[in-house]
């Protein structure tokens, strides 16, 4: 059994994975992101229930590019304390069992693919709309994270005055609209005709983000998760509008967008990294 961690700018969540099966789901708030150590030791003590001597491993995702082999964690933007974390080296030495650490989006996206879309597709790409927005791959069936784990991280980039995450995430109503991406939805499902626009604009912004990963990786599939992916169909017609003067019209006429209605592939995804990760470093050791 593996224990797969969620960890966001907000909450941690984890479960005790199978397969595709999770028991004993647990999430709380992420308190003290300001002090480091304190964040350490509220993942412990929220992780120490959920481990047991059927225990393997801990696979575990964390919003921030990563040093896959060391598992150190490097410049979360949502969580204040986290400049340098050897955050494999901390919780190996806590709970003595293997863990391996990447990126949210990363596992979304794997637990996408292994548990969704594996049948549909070689290449997709996985997008996380939160209080970020992040990128997972997967390439010819094989999840890819680059040389420094940051594949993929387009919301970087500049973007009119800002970046392109400032535009396609919770930033986007808070700065631009003086909302939240909930209270947005929660006015439009209650028949508040005032915010479509708001939606209609997040979409072309969006869509313009969609580009350029269609520019850069050519998908099968992209696959919508987080928070906001929730809204969808409040921005999806915009989105899709957006992506019609791209010079390559076949790749978008062939391209599918979907969302992602299981909650918990995130979870998922960082426990089947934790088996790829594993049989990776036994094959190594026998080699």
């Amino acid at each position: 059994m593996t224990i797969g961690v969620d960890l966001g700018a907000t909450q941690i969540r984890a479960a005790i994975c199978q397969g595709d099966q999770l028991e004993h789901k647990r999430q709380t708030l992420l308190e003290n992101k300001e002090v480091l150590e304190k964040t350490l030791d509220q993942i412990s003590d929220f992780l120490s229930p959920l481990i047991n001597s059927n225990t393997d491993g801990i696979g575990i995702g964390v919003p921030a590019v990563v040093d896959i082999p060391t598992g150190t964690v490097y410049n979360s933007n949502n969580i204040s304390s986290w400049k340098r974390v050897e955050l494999k080296r901390e919780l190996e030495m806590r709970f003595g069992l293997p863990v391996h650490v990447n990126n949210d989006a990363n596992c979304f996206a794997y637990g996408a693919y292994k548990y969704g879309l594996k049948s549909q597709c070689d290449n997709m790409v996985g997008i996380t709309l939160g209080t970020g927005i992040g990128i997972g791959l997967v390439l010819n069936g094989r999840p890819y994270f680059g040389s420094n784990c940051g594949a993929g991280e387009l919301g970087i980039l500049r973007y009119l005055d800002a970046r392109y995450e400032d535009f396609s995430s919770s930033g986007f109503f808070m700065t631009q609209h003086q909302t939240t991406a909930q209270a947005a939805n929660e006015a439009a499902t209650n028949g508040n005709d005032e915010v479509i626009p708001v939606w209609k604009e997040y979409g072309h912004h969006l869509g313009q983000f969609v580009k350029m990963v269609l520019a850069a990786y050519d998908p099968e599939v992209i696959a919508f998760g987080g928070s906001i992916s929730r809204a969808f169909p409040l921005f999806e017609d915009e989105l899709r509008s957006s992506l019609l003067d791209f010079p390559f019209p076949e790749t978008v006429r062939r391209l599918k967008l979907v969302t992602m209605d299981q909650q918990d592939l995130a979870i998922l995804g960082a426990a089947a990294l934790w088996d790829e990760y594993e049989h990776l470093d036994r094959s190594r050791v026998l080699a």
